[in-house]
């Protein structure tokens, strides 16, 4: 699996699409990362700085989302795919509710 270019820096700061768009479908993701960018807690409205994870696909979309779910999932995924030196990797997006009923974003191997 490829690192982020510079490329997919920038589209993934200034056009990275929503992740909820592709929930359910079949991905194929060519490059794996992620970027520090100031967010604002929609509960406190304080600024933080959070990881935004990025997922480049194979057919040229790149998807970004500031969810630490689907961050921690995207470190796994990263691990995985050195371990076996994927050069690409098919995916889905799914949707969860934990416990207290909260909504929250993962991924699946597909």
């Amino acid at each position: 699996m490829k690192e982020l270019t510079m490329r997919d820096r920038f589209n993934a700061k200034n056009a990275g699409e929503k992740p909820e768009t592709y929930v359910g479908q079949k991905l194929t993701a060519v490059a794996l990362g992620e970027y520090l960018d100031t967010v604002t807690d929609m509960e406190t409205g304080e600024q933080l700085e959070k990881p935004i994870s990025v997922i480049v696909t194979k057919d040229g979309h790149t998807i970004t989302s500031p969810s630490s779910t689907l961050n921690k999932a995207l470190h796994d995924l990263i691990a995985l795919c050195e371990e076996e030196k994927l050069k690409e990797i098919d995916i889905k997006l799914a949707h969860g509710t934990s416990n207290a009923g909260r909504k929250f974003l993962t991924l699946t191997l597909a």
